[in-house]
Formats: structure tokens, C-alpha cells, sequence
């Protein structure tokens, strides 16, 4: 199936085509070509829009799993909008921002924190044994237990919070505004909500997908130093890794705080 000049994509007949990081005309452009182009019965779709689909219904992914086409278009980017224009910046999988993403938006909100003497929290999330999971249930259980995670922090961060998926099975979150102990409460409140909304993967062992997390922070309690903001959130998730699941540890106070 040729789609722009000089690519051509190996598309199944009855397969579901999931485009990321599209730009608005991009995307409008690229899903006519393939509507144009594709064999009978694929359908293309826009990796937000397959979230919100699957966003009340978790579960349905696993069915939808083998049928997915996960493509990265940067040749096709660079096709349609000209080279160096357009860059990948969603992961496909859940449509959060990806780790590229994340190191541009920590950069600018680490310039603003310094400039206003503004609070910055930032909240790291990683799966607990997504390894195992996959191991021993197929990798389409390992996919929803990542898509759980990445809902979860929809729902339960501001609107004005930014979430990204920055490795397999690690999150992070950037809180303009909020402190050591906002971010925090933040952070309880997305495992209070997952809680409440258990993923279970095994009926028979009753497998439950859980998480870590860590918080960190520039706010007045350190005169707002995002010095290594990453690192130290870090250390706190590492803290949280070793004690019972579903954890979330804070790096400490400063002494006299």
C-alpha cells in the first residue's frame, strides 16, 4: 500500500491502522491517502481517537490488540509537510506525549519554574512486574495493564497537567503550580482512583496490575531548585519500588521545612 512517494506499508486486509503524532492537516491528508490506497477492510484511525474509544472499555483492547498496526510516520511526516517540519512526539500505544516530549516540556517548564518563582512537581509512575505480566499472560495483557495506567492518569490529574509515557512501562507527570505536598496528594489520588478500579488480568489467580510512584519537587521549601528535579524523583520512586505495592514516597523534606 503506497501512501507517499517512496513509502509503502504492509497492510493486512482487515487490519485497524493506528497513526500517532500527527499535525491536524497532516493527519486529514495521510488518513485520505490511506483510505484511498488500503485493502478491503482496514480501517485507519488517529492514536487519540482510539483511546477515547477504549478509554470506558479497557478490556476491549486485548481483542483489538492483534489487529493493530501501531505505525510510526516520520518518512510520511517528512513527505507530506517537508523535512525537519513535523517530529513523533505521542506514543502510540496509550496517546500520551512520549519521552521526547517529555524532555522539551521539562526544559520549558524548568525555565519557567526559575523565571517566576513558580512551584514544579513532577510525578514518576512505573508498572510493577509489567515483565512478569508479559511472561506469563501474553504481551496484549502487558498492553492493557500500560493502557489502564495511562487512563488512570487522565482521569485523575488537572487539566493543565501534562502526562507522558517515557518507557515501557514508566510514566511521568509535570504539575505546573503545585508543591512537594500537592504533587503528592496529586499522586494519592491517582493510585486512590486505581484502586477503586482494579485491573485484574487473571481470573483464576486473581492477578492485579499495581503501581509505584515517586514525587519531587521545586517549590519555596528549596528555593525552587529543579537541580536534577528528575533524579530525585527518582530516588523516590526507587524508595517506593521496595516496599508494598501500590506505594507512593516523596523525596524528603529539607530540614527545617
Amino acid at each position: 500500500m503506497h501512501i507517499a512517494p517512496g513509502l509503502a506499508l504492509a497492510v493486512p486486509a482487515g487490519s485497524l491502522v493506528v497513526l500517532a503524532g500527527l499535525p491536524g492537516a497532516g493527519k486529514t491528508t495521510l488518513l485520505r491517502r490511506l483510505a484511498a490506497a488500503a485493502p478491503a477492510g482496514v480501517v485507519a484511525l488517529d492514536a487519540e481517537d482510539v483511546a477515547a474509544r477504549l478509554r470506558a472499555r479497557p478490556a476491549a483492547y486485548a481483542v483489538l490488540r492483534p489487529l493493530v498496526h501501531a505505525v510510526h510516520l516520520v518518512r510520511v511526516l517528512v513527505a507530506l509537510a517537508g523535512p525537519g517540519r513535523c517530529v513523533l512526539t505521542t506514543d502510540p500505544m496509550t496517546a500520551l506525549a512520549n519521552l521526547r516530549q517529555f524532555d522539551t516540556d521539562l526544559e520549558r517548564e524548568s525555565a519557567f519554574t526559575i523565571r517566576h518563582r513558580a512551584p514544579l512537581a513532577l510525578i514518576l509512575v512505573e508498572l510493577d512486574n509489567l515483565g512478569v505480566i508479559n511472561d506469563a499472560l501474553g504481551h496484549s495483557a502487558g498492553d492493557r495493564a500500560v493502557i489502564w495506567t495511562a487512563e488512570g492518569l487522565r482521569g485523575a490529574m488537572r487539566c493543565s497537567d501534562r502526562s507522558f509515557r517515557i518507557g515501557g512501562d514508566q510514566f511521568a507527570v509535570l504539575l505546573r503550580g503545585l508543591d512537594r505536598a500537592s504533587g503528592l496528594r496529586a499522586a494519592r489520588r491517582f493510585v486512590k482512583a486505581q484502586n477503586k478500579q482494579p485491573l485484574r488480568l487473571d481470573v483464576e489467580e486473581a492477578l492485579e496490575v499495581t503501581v509505584s510512584v515517586g514525587v519531587a519537587a521545586a517549590d519555596a521549601s528549596n528555593d525552587f531548585d529543579v537541580h536534577e528535579l528528575f533524579r530525585r524523583a527518582r530516588r523516590a520512586l526507587s524508595v517506593a519500588k521496595s516496599r508494598p505495592e501500590n506505594r507512593v514516597e516523596a523525596e524528603p523534606e529539607l530540614p527545617g521545612t
